[in-house]
């Protein structure tokens, strides 16, 4: 426990898998090359080269650069198409400090005279697909990393060689990049939205500030925090902040509507909040699960599992990793110790699973769901070199790969290091 950052601890992560490597101050994405994410669509019959009777949507593959997240993308692309962004749909979110190639679905069709209006992200057009197939698509991620040394005479992999030589256990966190950038306030946000504290939710996104942040950006929140005026804070809000100064024109606008303040967001984004306070949620159950010693490669009575694409409830113990509850609405309990760690949890953060439920912005609520406990690695090979270590693997669709490499490297100061 005490190896672990204060903020993993504010995301989740109360622990790590394994202990047997050390606490690093290895760092990750200095450069635009040191992470490499490539979308691998799996083989499927849902696309086609032609288009079909009825609602289609053009699956394109797009070249992410590196500083822009996969938001930024979609909204450059609806501009340049002259569509809204709401027809636009990635099947992956992808880290603004990654380079990406990834697969982005446009409802409609899109043909080779749009495509040269895109032209910037290297897009190709893969096929159609019927709208009923959308969801039934899936893709591996293959990652292509640099890690930076400490020490260029640390020979870290020998250190290594006994996690290495065991059987690699990865527990499927959800990673830093879904609790936002530098703050990482996403899921305090939306627990106050599911709560119907609108105001404490605007101001959290605007005032609470980090020591990580540009220290201009700092100032104004801590200035904001301390009661200076909106309306003056507007003007002098610094220009990166595009999304605090849209809330502040709606606030001065409709005189300190916090609840219409929020529709400043684009929905995808405000669901994407509330999905955080789900995540941080599943990380502490995983957390406490493995604390108390479950397992994450087999699964307990009580437990449940997916079973060739269906959820199931084990009576005994499988072969098979548990999957544990995403809470929403819907949400149906674990049994046995799972179920016991569950039902701690929202005890004590006096959470109802129905609270994801949004009387208020019903669009946004969220059903819930289950989540492999363990990632599924297919691949993990690293390589020494004098300055540096390179990190090659495979991992599903919503494996983080920063949950891995912390696993492996175990950063002292996450931000800092690129986590």
């Amino acid at each position: 426990m005490k190896q672990v950052p204060k903020i993993d601890k504010d995301i989740g992560l109360l622990t790590y898998a394994n202990y047997i490597t050390k606490n690093t101050g290895y760092r990750i994405k200095l450069y635009k090359d040191d992470f490499i994410v490539i979308e691998e669509l799996q083989p499927t019959n849902y696309i086609t080269c032609d288009t079909e009777q009825g609602a289609i949507a053009t699956l394109i593959k797009v070249s992410k650069p590196w500083m822009k997240d996969t938001f930024m993308i979609i909204r450059i692309i609806a501009r340049r198409l002259g569509i809204s962004s709401k027809r636009i749909r990635p099947l992956g979110l992808k880290d603004s400090k990654a380079y990406a190639v990834q697969h982005i679905l446009i409802r409609g069709h899109i043909d080779n005279r749009d495509i040269d209006k895109i032209k910037v992200f290297n897009p190709e057009i893969v096929g159609y697909v019927s709208q009923r197939f959308i969801d039934k698509l899936t893709y591996l991620n293959h990652f292509y990393i640099k890690v930076y040394k400490d020490d260029k005479s640390d020979k870290y992999l020998d250190s290594l060689s006994g996690f290495l030589d065991e059987n690699i256990e990865i527990p499927n966190f959800y990673g830093y990049q879904r609790f936002g950038q530098l703050r990482y306030i996403n899921h305090k946000i939306g627990r106050y939205i599911i709560h119907s504290q609108y105001k404490e939710a605007v101001l959290t996104f605007l005032t609470q500030s980090s020591r990580y942040e540009d220290p201009e950006v700092y100032k104004w929140r801590k200035e904001l925090a301390k009661g200076k005026k909106f309306e003056t804070a507007l003007k002098e809000a610094p220009p990166k902040l595009d999304y605090e100064k849209r809330i502040l024109k709606y606030l001065i606008r409709y005189k300190e509507d916090y609840k219409k303040a929020l529709k400043a967001f684009p929905k995808r984004l405000l669901k994407l909040l509330i999905q955080s306070y789900q995540s941080y949620l599943y990380n502490l159950m995983l957390s406490h699960r493995l604390m108390e010693g479950l397992p994450i490669s087999s699964s307990i009575e009580g437990d449940f599992i997916i079973n060739s694409g269906k959820i199931t409830r084990t009576i005994d113990k499988t072969k098979y990793p548990p999957a544990i509850p995403l809470i929403g609405y819907a949400y149906r309990p674990s049994k046995g110790p799972q179920g016991e760690i569950e039902k701690k949890i929202l005890n004590e953060l006096r959470i109802d699973s129905k609270d994801f439920y949004l009387q208020d912005f019903p669009e946004l609520s969220l059903k819930g769901g289950f989540r492999p406990a363990k990632q599924e690695l297919y691949m993990l090979l690293l390589k020494e070199h004098p300055s540096h270590i390179t990190v090659e693997t495979v991992l599903s669709k919503g494996c983080y790969c920063t949950i891995l490499l912390r696993e492996l490297f175990k950063p002292i100061d996450p931000v800092r290091q690129g986590f």
